[in-house]
């Protein structure tokens, strides 16, 4: 299961914004240095229109984890910097940054001052820091390995020369992110996990009646894809509601989708992640699809047995099915593939794996 981290600085309000993704959900872990975990489902109106098409016993919505941390960062001038608080951030696949953009006058002047882009470059000076720290710690490792003849000297040397481009990128106060790899180099660097190599939602936390403003956003967006404005304490209210009130609170403000909803599918944007659906004899489900994953990756993610015994996959996108109204009748109008286990799955097909074994 793929994790998103929820980071900001002090009062920034991502715990409210935590409680508004996490409503309806448990949350673990009430530890104040441990981060709260929850796992949610993520809303797909393609899932309820097969829901609604399809009755089956079961009914399984793809997941996400999110982490709330705490005490990440201290905007004071003498506080120390530790990268060991970033240890847990690491393992994260994405990060959710929550930028406050309402008045706090519990907050000394220049904190209490209102100003997203500027808390954004601190976190990023962070996170900048304790992943050079990380790199030149493992350069200087790596000078005095590759001068050995051994068996990894190769991988050893490939492994050098990325973190030193890394190193130099950082120097340069751009994130790992933009360091250009080819497949030996991002498999070298992959287990560590770097902070900023991480995609990242940016959202903007500002007050109940407060308006947004645009200059915020395009000072952000040179750098980030999504930068989403979001009414925090108002939004862990509606996600409070059942249901149904919910759905009618919506209409009523004319809102498709609660920010809740919003900030999910913004995050697995950030994950790079799809979905594919199967619909078995039992279940209607849907399954993780990362860019790239052919229809083999797809059959092992269902089983390995279906992966071992592959014989072909069986397509049918779920456009194409909505627009038919039935599997029948897409089947019909040849709308269904057989394709090979090299076929490159796309997000919404509907997959029957063929196996034998």
């Amino acid at each position: 299961m793929n994790v998103v981290g929820i980071i900001g600085l002090p009062l920034s309000g991502k715990s409210i914004i935590f409680d508004a993704i996490a409503a309806g959900h448990e949350a673990r872990s009430h530890d104040p240095i441990r981060p709260r975990v929850v796992t949610v489902k993520v809303p797909d109106q393609r899932m309820e229109w097969l829901r609604e098409h399809f009755e089956r016993k079961k009914f399984t919505l793809d997941s996400i984890e999110f982490l709330d941390f705490a005490g990440l960062f201290d905007t004071s001038p003498h506080a120390p910097r530790d990268s060991r608080v970033f240890a847990e951030v690491r393992d994260c696949d994405a990060l959710m940054i929550v930028l406050r953009g309402f008045p706090d006058e519990n907050l000394p002047h220049p904190e209490g001052s209102i100003d997203p882009p500027r808390d954004l470059r601190f976190i990023e000076d962070e996170m900048l820091l304790a992943d050079l720290d990380m790199a030149e710690r493992r350069i200087e490792k790596l000078k005095v390995k590759v001068t050995k003849p051994t068996p990894a000297q190769k991988q050893d040397k490939i492994e050098l020369a990325i973190l030193e481009r890394c190193r130099d990128a950082i120097n340069e106060e751009k994130p790992i992110k933009t360091v250009e790899q080819n497949a030996d180099e991002e498999k070298a660097i992959r287990g560590f996990r770097f902070l900023t190599a991480k995609d990242a939602v940016v959202l903007i936390n500002i007050g109940d009646e407060q308006e947004t403003h645009g200059f915020w956003r395009e000072a952000i967006a040179e750098k980030y894809a999504q930068v989403l404005f979001v009414r925090g304490r108002i939004e862990s209210e509606i996600a409070e509601l059942d249901e149904a009130d919910r759905a009618e609170f919506l209409a009523d403000i004319g809102m498709e989708e609660s920010a809740r909803d919003r900030l999910i599918h913004a995050s697995l944007r950030a994950l790079q992640r799809g979905n594919f659906f199967t619909i078995g004899d039992d279940e209607l489900k849907a399954w993780p699809l990362k860019p790239g994953d052919t229809a083999l990756d797809c059959a092992g993610t269902i089983h390995t047995d279906f992966a071992r015994g592959f014989i072909r996959a069986e397509v049918v996108p779920f456009h194409d099915l909505k627009e038919c109204g039935s599997m029948k009748e897409a089947k019909a109008q040849g709308k269904m593939h057989v394709q090979g286990k090299d076929y490159k799955v796309q997000d919404g097909d509907i997959l029957y794996i063929r196996f034998s074994v």
